[in-house]
């Protein structure tokens, strides 16, 4: 599975970098207040809200085998720079795990940084950011705890409505 999804990636990269940029959801620097999109991360999905035309609210899922991860984002976007939105962002999440050995909870806090390119009919556009995020979990069993900061990518694509 994670190497028909790096594939899918290399293949979306390779498109945006032969093709110009264009601004679907995009006005002078920022987008239309109101517009909604949903998105797809490696492994989850995401709906985001724009509330104004430089800050979005963004609910995210993330699964992966015996790991669940919920959470919400704020991010502010700035103007283009060199056909990238950038932006910044808070996101909190709530995390589940359960293994062989150990099942349990916590909780992921990120700061992050990143761009969004849009590739496609002026309303599809590819995503990265990265950041460190403070990671706490506890396990049910065991009744052990720990915590640690974690540097998180995140790649995705979203289509904006």
């Amino acid at each position: 599975m994670r190497s028909k999804a790096k594939v899918l990636a290399l293949f979306i990269l390779a498109y945006a970098a032969l093709n110009g940029p264009v601004s679907g959801a995009v006005t002078d620097g920022g987008f239309a207040q109101g517009t909604l999109g949903v998105g797809l991360n490696i492994p989850g999905f995401g709906l985001r809200y724009f509330f104004s035309e430089h800050y979005s609210g963004e609910v995210r899922g993330q699964f992966e085998k015996d790991i669940f991860v919920a959470g919400l984002r704020v991010s502010r976007y700035f103007g283009p720079v060199t056909q990238v939105l950038p932006y910044v962002g808070v996101e909190a999440d709530y995390v589940s795990f359960k293994g062989d050995i150990s099942r349990g909870s916590g909780y992921a806090l990120e700061v992050l940084g990143g761009g969004e390119y849009f590739v496609w009919q002026k309303q599809v556009s590819i995503q990265l950011d990265f950041g460190p995020a403070l990671i706490g979990l506890s396990d049910n069993d065991n009744d052990v705890s720990g915590r640690g900061i974690e540097f998180v990518v995140n790649f995705g694509i979203n289509y904006y409505f």
